[in-house]
């Protein structure tokens, strides 16, 4: 049951409950890929309910290993090439749509730069012997989400789904699209394993998304946060289908894998309202003042100068309800008769009356403070007479997402933290049209609970608790592996290039621009506890800003022995590059098959983490199957190393310690401080 506001249900929500007392909770869809298929026959087999498994595998590369769908890198980008979908499904108010995935890289695209000559062979070279020459341009990379097509042409466009896609600054985005709509739902997404939910209602589809601990902007495993209502030209019930589909993996020829560890539906009777998993909701329809009555959902409203209507509230005033937490998403469909109406969504509000607006009029859109001071405007907005409207606040609690009519207003997301005098209160205001019509309220929490997330399997997630002493960068400036009485002693594990003691309690790569570290370097501490290690240390890249020539390629490794460790740094360069947080798989001596690469490896670009001259907390936890970054505390890469790598044995962890990697050039000078392991 999703969760509801104190206030419980209204009269008329409670009969519609009590009508659909002898429905039941019905799965119609699970596929957890508990059995491995061969690369190119997957379509066509079972799932555990509702199979089988359909699509398209134009280049034979889906496979099933690990517990996980594996949709490998494939040369030739577009739509209709790789889509694992399921169905038909008779889709009606309450139908439930889930799917747990890592994409292979969050902003994979089409070079948007000239190629230069390395990054042409790669692609010439992986393309052969169909060579692409000129790759057409495509920021859009998966589509996950329900379609009135199994293998529509451009999914993007053909029902209501979640779109991975590579935006201005090089990271990927999470997008919401339908047939003539698309809404940013959240602007930075991590390369990390992501629950998706798609919740059907009458008229809309609601957006959620969960996932581990740390992941920025969603919330935590079983709990997801709504990121927003899409509507479509047509209605999202009847035969519908639900998949995934894939147009580009990787970037320059690189090769990723996306894994699918979870697909699910359900029609779930406690979704079946138009509300959803709104903790305050009204039609605000019927008659009689809006002021004292009890909405669907939720607290009852205090409200003056509002009336009910059969179209929904019409008058001149303001109504307030006061859910008892915050609220994440707020949204309110509107039409109007006279250009000069205004309609306002309230949020954030306090006991002293004051609260955040969000106001459509005649001068515009304008994002207005508790204070009263305009934070943001837009005067390019209107509402156009006898049209439907909506307005959206989508509500992080740190950031806010305006839209009207699904479209992103502002330039993108709004700084907005919490301060401390702000409340829970929502609602509207309604001024300047008598013949305006406000209808369906809601206002949903920053983080639910629905029945086919609670069953999903959630996200790996794993963090130390208990310090291990395996030493620090004290002792007399020197190199690192010179042994410091007392204190656990460090010891080269690979490579010619030299990290050396500072005297001050830190360490640094012995380098320069003019002299830079030589290739791979690692460092290391013994460690006791080989099943798990949740190592973290503070970096600080060489320079003060980019455009002087300094490389920062350090982190940490996690090590077996010389053909089987882990690494994961920093690459910050004055290149076209992204800036970005790396992990490198050196597995049995194996390579990637890749012209230029040593090892597999997975990445996230990570601008605004990672600066030239400025201190950032690394931090890696692996049980030897398993890996997790954090980047200053945010989950930021995320993978099996059989993702990277098929067929991995796990690693037995006997070793700790930094690395300094090279990777498009070599660290000049990298700092580290603040050492630490936790078992």
């Amino acid at each position: 049951m999703p969760a509801v506001a104190d206030g419980g249900l209204g009269p008329r929500a409670r009969e519609a409950c009590e009508e659909r007392e002898d429905r039941a909770y019905v799965p119609v869809l699970l596929d957890r890929f508990q059995d491995d298929v061969a690369a190119g026959e997957v379509l066509g087999t079972a799932c555990e309910v509702g199979g089988p498994r359909q699509g398209v595998d134009h280049d034979r590369i889906l496979s099933v290993d690990d517990g996980a769908l594996r949709i490998a890198w494939f040369p030739h980008a577009g739509w209709q090439r790789e889509t694992v979908a399921y169905g038909p499904f008779h889709v009606e108010p309450g139908f439930t749509f889930v799917a747990t995935l890592v994409n292979g890289l969050t902003h994979s695209q089409t070079s948007p730069h000239p190629a230069g000559r390395v990054a042409a062979v790669r692609r010439w070279l992986r393309t052969f012997p169909r060579v692409i020459w000129h790759e057409p341009a495509m920021a859009d990379n998966l589509a996950v989400g329900i379609f009135r097509h199994a293998v529509p042409n451009d999914p993007t466009r053909d029902g209501w789904c979640f779109v991975n896609r590579a935006n201005e600054l090089d990271r990927g985005e999470l997008v919401g699209a339908t047939d003539h709509d698309r809404l940013c739902l959240l602007p930075v997404l991590a390369n990390v394993q992501y629950v998706y939910v798609a919740v059907v209602r009458d008229d809309a589809v609601v957006l959620y998304a969960g996932g581990a601990p740390g992941t920025r902007g969603v919330a935590v495993h079983p709990e997801v946060r709504p990121l927003g209502v899409m509507r479509a030209k047509g209605l999202p019930t009847g035969e519908r289908y639900v998949g995934i589909h894939q147009a580009v993996l990787g970037e320059a020829g690189y090769p990723l894998d996306t894994r699918v560890s979870e697909v699910r539906a359900a029609a779930d009777p406690a979704l079946s309202n138009w509300w959803t998993t709104a903790h305050a909701a009204d039609s605000l329809e019927g008659s009689g003042e809006v002021g004292g009555s009890e909405p669907d959902v939720g607290p009852v409203w205090t409200a003056d100068g509002l009336v009910r209507n059969p179209g929904g509230a019409a008058g001149d005033g303001r109504t307030l309800a006061v859910p008892s937490e915050p609220s994440g998403l707020v949204r309110v469909t509107l039409t109007i008769a006279l250009v000069d109406a205004r309609v306002a969504l309230v949020f954030r509000g306090a006991t002293d009356g004051t609260s955040w607006r969000f106001e459509v009029g005649p001068n515009g859109a304008t994002l207005t403070e508790p204070s009263g001071r305009t934070l943001r405007s837009d005067a390019r907005v209107r509402l156009s007479i006898g049209e439907r409207h909506s307005l959206q606040v989508v509500d992080g609690g740190d950031s806010l997402g305006l839209s009207v009519d699904e479209s992103l207003l502002f330039d993108g997301f709004v700084a907005a933290s919490d301060d401390a005098h702000e409340g829970c209160g929502v609602g509207f205001e309604l001024s300047g049209d008598p013949g305006a019509r406000v209808s369906r309220f809601e206002a949903h929490p920053r983080a639910v609970r629905i029945d086919a997330v609670v069953e999903a399997r959630a996200p790996w997630s794993a963090r130390g608790t208990t310090l291990v002493d395996v030493g620090d960068f004290g002792g007399p400036a020197g190199e690192l592996d010179t042994p410091v009485p007392g204190r656990p002693a460090w010891e080269r594990l690979e490579g010619v290039g030299v990290v050396e003691r500072t005297g001050d309690g830190r360490a640094r790569v012995r380098a320069s621009r003019q002299d830079p570290n030589p290739g791979r370097t690692l460092y290391g501490v013994r460690w006791p506890h080989p099943e798990f290690a949740d190592v973290s240390v503070t970096l600080t890249p060489p320079g003060r800003r980019r455009g002087e020539g300094h490389w920062g390629l350090s982190g940490i490794a996690v090590w077996q022995d010389r053909d089987n460790y882990l690494l994961v740094h920093e690459c910050l360069g004055d290149t076209n590059v992204g800036i970005s947080i790396n992990a490198f798989l050196h597995m049995e001596g194996a390579v990637s098959g890749h012209p230029n690469d040593d090892d597999p490896a997975v990445w996230n670009n990570v601008a605004g983490h990672v600066m030239h001259g400025e201190p950032m907390l690394l931090r890696v936890a692996c049980d030897g199957v398993r890996f997790d970054v954090w980047a200053d505390d945010e989950l930021v890469l995320a993978r099996a190393l059989a993702d990277i790598h098929p067929g991995a044995a796990k690693l037995t962890i006997n070793r700790v310690g930094l690395a300094a990697n090279w990777d498009w050039g070599d660290d000049t000078g990298s700092e580290f401080c603040d050492f630490s392991a936790r078992r």
